[in-house]
C-alpha cells in the first residue's frame, strides 16, 4: 500500500514538473509599471553572485559608476567590438542600475536606428542621445521585440547602415544583457 502511494506521488510530481516546463514562457514578460532605476537588494545580490562573471567591468572612480559590458559581445575581423551594444551602468552608491546603448563600446553621439520584422509587423526603434530613462524604455521595447524577431535586424548609425545581430548567438547575447538588466531593476 505504501509503495503505491509513493509511486503515485512521484508520478504526480513528475507530471507537474513536465506541465510547468511545457507552459513556462521562454522569455518572461516585462512589467512596464516597474521600469525605474532602483535595484532591490535581493536582485543586486543575485546579479553579483550569479551573473556578473559574464561581464567586463570598467570603473569610473570620479562618478562612482561601474560600466558592465558582456565579455562575449561579437567582434569584427580586427578583434574590436562591432556594432551596437548594450551596457549595464551600476551606481551602487544610490542602489541604481541604468542601461546604455553604445556603438563599438563608445557612447552614442548620434541617434541609433534599429529596424526588424516581428511576426507580420515591422518594428522600428530609434535610440537617441537622451538620458538613461529613455534608454531604459527603449531597452525594454527591444527585449520585447527580440523574442518575436524573424529575419534580419538592420541598424543605422552616423551614415552607416548594416545588418546586426545576424547569428542566434549574437541575439542571445543581447537578450541576455537586457534580461539581466531588467531582472536587476525588478521589471521581470
Amino acid at each position: 500500500m505504501h509503495r503505491t502511494i509513493k509511486v503515485g506521488f512521484g508520478l504526480a510530481i513528475v507530471g507537474l514538473v513536465i506541465l510547468a516546463l511545457a507552459t513556462a514562457p521562454d522569455q518572461p514578460a516585462v512589467r512596464w509599471n516597474r521600469l525605474d532605476s532602483h535595484m532591490l537588494e535581493s536582485d543586486e545580490l543575485y546579479f553579483k553572485n550569479l551573473r556578473r562573471f559574464y561581464y567586463e567591468a570598467e570603473s569610473r572612480e570620479k562618478a562612482k559608476l561601474e560600466i558592465l559590458r558582456l565579455k562575449d559581445r561579437w567582434r569584427s575581423n580586427d578583434g574590436r567590438p562591432n556594432g551596437p551594444h548594450v551596457a549595464i551602468v551600476m551606481n551602487p552608491l544610490h542602489d541604481e542600475a541604468h542601461i546604455m546603448f553604445q556603438w563599438k563600446d563608445s557612447v552614442l553621439t548620434d541617434s541609433l536606428f534599429l529596424e526588424g520584422r516581428a511576426e507580420d509587423e515591422k518594428f522600428q526603434l530609434a535610440v537617441g542621445v537622451q538620458g538613461m530613462d529613455v534608454h531604459r524604455e527603449k531597452a525594454a521595447l527591444l527585449y520585447h521585440f527580440l523574442a518575436q524577431v524573424e529575419g534580419d535586424i538592420e541598424a543605422g548609425y552616423m551614415q552607416e547602415r548594416r545588418f546586426v545581430w545576424e547569428s542566434e548567438e549574437e541575439r542571445k547575447g543581447v537578450r541576455m544583457v537586457l534580461r539581466d538588466y531588467l531582472k536587476l531593476i525588478g521589471a521581470i
